[in-house]
């Protein structure tokens, strides 16, 4: 199964703001003398997105044991809850306003395979630009690779949860349409299709129909998938391999509750054709 679009939500760089509000589940909120770091030096190394299903950093190698911090500057806007992972020997990680004051610091927790230091669920309550760093601490510091990530979280998101049915008959039966979307009405933040839920992420799907199999014209919605919101409209598509293509189209101005679904040269050689009514319900996770 091919996804020809990647879903990334990508933030576009906004300029620093100190004093931005955030807020974590987690109980470390830098406010102290112990949690300004404004003296230690920071290395800056580039650029991060928040982004799913796409991860930003990479392996990093540690220089040296020397204490300092090494960071990547990313961007957010109002609204936004993202987890972050680090993964290290003994990993430190923090997330630092523009004066490297700290705003939230990472829990270590290990499974025995590996080391991570994760902040979950931080909320991001105004647009602002921060820094992800981390280094090795105590006494196992040392030269070692290490993987960051900075993700959305999805269990605080804003879901948008629609579903469709068709007003005609496809093969003798309506068709029912069922899928998620996070982030689908702040203007700021890149809507995201979400994958179906309880299902497994290498699975791919992102649509369901009324068959128990998730295949059918519904399902192939789910095959070399493509997504967009483009005039007024939320598009989607999907190719079952060149035998025959399906499409889905909801109109904004109806608030996506009214729009058509569309079988171009089904197994017959027959295109197929109805409009579709929806329910929308909005919810904060899954």
């Amino acid at each position: 199964m091919k996804l020809s679009l990647v879903f990334v939500a990508a933030l576009a760089a906004v300029p620093f703001a100190s004093g931005c509000a955030v807020s974590t589940s987690e109980p470390d909120v830098g406010s102290s003398a112990e949690s300004d770091l404004t003296k230690i030096k920071v290395e800056k190394l580039g650029s991060m997105l928040v982004g799913e299903p796409m991860n930003g950093g990479g392996l990093e190698l540690l220089h040296d044991a020397s204490g300092e911090l090494r960071a990547y500057e990313f961007a957010v806007v109002a609204g936004s809850v993202v987890d972050v992972r680090v993964t290290g020997d003994a990993p430190e990680a923090l997330i630092l306003d523009s004066k490297k004051n700290v705003i939230a610091r990472a829990t270590v927790e290990s499974d025995g395979d590996e080391t991570r230091a994760t902040i979950k669920g931080l909320t991001f309550d105004k647009d602002g630009t921060y820094l992800l760093a981390f280094r090795e601490a105590g006494d196992t510091a040392k030269k070692t690779y290490r993987w960051v990530e900075l993700q959305r979280n999805y269990d605080k998101a804003p879901i948008t949860h629609i579903a469709c049915k068709t007003r005609e008959k496809f093969d003798g039966e309506f068709e029912t349409i069922d899928f998620d979307i996070a982030y689908m009405k702040p203007a700021k933040i890149s809507s995201t299709l979400l994958p179906v839920k309880d299902s497994r992420p290498d699975e791919g799907i992102y649509f369901k129909g009324r068959e128990e199999n998730g295949y059918g014209y519904v399902g192939t919605l789910n095959e070399n998938l493509g997504y967009q919101t483009t005039d007024g409209r939320l598009v989607v598509s999907g190719d079952a391999d060149g035998i025959y293509l399906v499409e889905l189209v909801l109109f904004e101005n109806s608030e996506l509750k009214k729009g058509f679904f569309r079988v171009y040269n089904n197994s017959e050689g027959k295109d197929m054709y109805s409009e579709v009514d929806c329910t929308v319900a909005e919810k904060v996770g899954r």
